[in-house]
């Protein structure tokens, strides 16, 4: 019998998150509680969400904000020996001026 050619794929874990700049083009990072850095809002896609559905979830869990998630700016390949191979989708996100928050863009400073 021959062997499985899916064996040999990659199986990494999903993420996804949303940029955020204020009025300045200053990114938006937060200290997650369970981790020990700085990170953009966002965590991993659950079964059956789209990276743009994870990441409104996540935005609203870690900052109780449902702001629209905009468009997919990257994809990264992230390999990390303790967790496994991870795939990150990175979107824009909007937040309503009056907090000082706006849309992100790619021609915004980090």
């Amino acid at each position: 019998m021959a062997s499985d050619p899916t064996e040999s794929f990659a199986r990494p874990r999903v993420a996804a998150g949303a940029l955020f700049f204020d009025h300045l083009g200053r990114g938006m990072m937060v200290v997650p509680s369970y981790k020990d850095y700085l990170d953009i809002p966002g965590g991993y896609i659950e079964h059956g969400e789209t990276p743009t559905q994870a990441a409104a979830r996540e935005v609203k869990e870690e900052l109780g904000i449902t702001p629209p998630i905009g468009r997919l700016l990257v994809v990264d390949w992230a390999p990390n020996p303790s967790e496994g191979d991870k795939q990150l989708f990175s979107s824009t996100g909007e937040c309503s001026t009056r907090t000082g928050w706006t849309r992100s863009s790619s021609t915004q400073p980090s």
